[in-house]
Parts: C-alpha cells; structure tokens; sequence
C-alpha cells in the first residue's frame, strides 16, 4: 500500500476542494478541449494534477504551457509509460484535495457546475456524488438510479455505474488503500470491485457534468489489440480483491463479473467470423478463472445477462459456449498475448485489505 500522511489541523484546512487527476498519453491531437476548459478556471479550491505517461509526440510541451498559463494551481508529473491505471495512481499521491475527480484528456468537463453540486453537498460528506454523462448526443445517468441520497455498500454495488461520471471523496482511497492496477488498459474495472464495498453514503444528481467523446481513437477505441484482453485480467482481479474485503455481497460481485468478462468480452458477429473463434477462446478462459475464484455461472443468471440481445445472439452464445467445455485450454494463449501487449506478466498491487467498518 502506498503511504498517505495524515495532515495537521492547519494542513486540513488549507487543503484543496477538489483535485482533478488526467493521465496524458500521446494526447497532443485530443487533449485541446479539456486544456481550454481547465485553462479557464481560477478556483483556488481546484487543483488539476496532470501526468504524462510517457508520451512521445508534444504532450509534455502543451502541460508545461498549460501549467504558466493556468489561473488555478496545476502540477504536471512525467513518468515512464505505465497506462492510465499508473497515471492515476501517481496523480493520487501528489493531489492534495478533499474530493478525487478522475478525467480522461480526450474528454471534457463542466467544472463549474461540478464545483456548486459539491459545495452544496459538502457538508453531508458523501463517499462520492454521482452525476450525468453525455455522450452521442444523449445525456444519461450510469447508475440507473433517480436523483437522492442513497446508503450503504449493497446499494453502492448494485448499481455503480462508471467511475467518469463520480467524484470521490478522498477517504475513498486514503483510508482503504485502493489503487488501480499499472501496465494495462480497462482499469477501471478493477475499482468497480472494491469501491461499491467502501460505500457508507452516495449522491446521484441530475446535473450533466462529464462530456464523452468518441471522435479520436484511444486506448479502448480503435483497432483491436493484444492490450484488449486486459479486461479479462482486471475483472478477475477485482472479483478476486472484493472476495477478500467484503464477501458478503458475493452474488452481486460475481453477476458483475460474469457481465464484464463472459459477456462483454469480444463479439459475436451476424455470421460466422474469426470473431467467433475468438469469443471462444474468451469462454474457455472465463470457465478456468471463474474455476479458480470459485464462481458457478447459472444458465438463468446468463440468460439474464443477454435478455436484451437478439434471439439468433443467444443461440450463438449458448453454441459457442457449450463448445467452450471441451475447448483446449487457453492459458498460455492469453499469457502470450499479454507478454506481446506490455512485455510482462499481470502484477495487480499488492494492497492491503482493510475491511469496511
């Protein structure tokens, strides 16, 4: 676990509102949006935490810049290229705010509206406050849940939605030690895990705050590559992590993983395709490491899942997946992949558990 310093009672109240922490890389083309929008704030309560991952076109130029044009307080941190999990986790340790807002620098913010939603819920200090998201032209909430004040972790598991649209209070991560995992992609997964079993007390609010866009390619966007089976590593990860905190909320974590990896992981195509080979490879994968952290998939609990896919879906679905128990084993497979994608084996931190109180 990292080490956080506790603050004096002077250090306390000199502290930031709200850090916003933006992992960069190779972002020269795709981070002008965000840099105009951050640029424009001049609230001393703000600190934006910038953190090149090892970029190597302009990036680390345009954040210096930024830095002696900015009205609020920017720190820029350079390190070699870890994903976006690392950016973060070294944004975490140099930021200095209250409340933890994670943004990606191909995206875009409405801060002053973030900024009079928290100073407005300030005093109930809640774990994290939930806004809207648009993207495509559509504005939605990711929890499914109705503008309220919402308690304890099964509510907090059951419908967290993205980790984009929160803003987190720093004892989020200061007290219970969670940490994204470095060298991969979809790291976000991981959190989703963890973090719903930290919960004590949440707000989901109407207002629109967090801009997708889609229009550059990214790291998840784009052409497919060896870097996409990531998820899988992460999904089990963080199913394996909230196994040991808080194993009480089991069945919902599980559901979550059979979502994130069995269902979510590769494609089905209208015919057949080498995407099909592929997803079953996936499949006999999932069956080793749901196996190895003691998960038993239901058919009901799957057919769930894809109650909203066409009819021909789930048979190909069903197909593929009963083909998947006599499938030869996959390990080796993904392991190359995963050599070929960073160069080194899945390592998560090793955190310690603190369980909830």
């Amino acid at each position: 676990m990292r080490a956080w310093y506790k603050l004096s009672r002077n250090e306390q109240v000199a502290m930031k509102l709200l850090s916003v922490i933006v992992p960069f890389h190779n972002s020269a083309l795709k981070c002008s949006r965000l840099i105009q929008t951050l640029v424009r704030c001049s609230d001393p309560d703000v600190e934006v935490v910038c953190v090149d991952d090892g970029s190597r076109d302009s990036t680390l130029e345009i954040l210096s810049e930024f830095k002696l044009s900015a009205a609020c307080t920017v720190k820029v941190i350079v390190q070699k290229n870890k994903g976006p999990g690392g950016a973060r986790n070294n944004g975490l340790d140099a930021s200095e705010g209250q409340y933890i807002w994670f943004v990606d620098s191909d995206d875009d913010i409405q801060l002053d509206v973030a900024l009079r939603v928290l100073r407005k819920n300030q005093s109930r200090s809640p774990d994290f406050i939930d806004f809207n998201i648009e993207s495509g032209g559509r504005i939605f909430g990711s929890t499914n849940l109705s503008p309220g004040i919402y308690a304890g972790p099964e509510a907090a598991a059951r419908s967290f939605g993205r980790i984009c649209s929160k803003i987190f209070h720093r004892r989020m991560f200061q007290d219970t030690g969670v940490r994204y995992p470095d060298y991969c992609i979809y790291e976000d997964n991981a959190l989703l895990f963890m973090l719903p079993l930290y919960t004590k007390s949440f707000i989901v609010v109407s207002e629109c705050v967090y801009i997708h866009h889609e229009e550059y390619e990214s790291i998840t966007r784009g052409e497919r590559s060896c870097r996409y089976f990531d998820r899988m590593m992460t999904a089990s990860w963080g199913l394996a992590m909230s196994l040991q905190i808080d194993a009480s909320l089991s069945d919902v974590m599980e559901a979550h993983f059979v979502r994130l990896y069995l269902i979510n992981t590769g494609k089905i195509t209208a015919v057949p395709s080498r995407f099909w080979f592929e997803k079953l490879r996936v499949m006999r994968q999932f069956r080793t490491d749901a196996r190895r952290l003691g998960v038993y998939v239901g058919r009901a609990q799957v057919s769930t899942l894809l109650s909203k896919a066409s009819k021909k879906y789930r048979f190909v679905f069903w197909m593929l997946y009963l083909l998947s128990a006599i499938f030869p084993s996959q390990t080796a497979f993904f392991q190359k992949m995963r050599m070929k994608a960073w160069g080194r084996p899945f390592m998560p931190p090793c955190l310690t558990v603190v369980r909830p109180e």
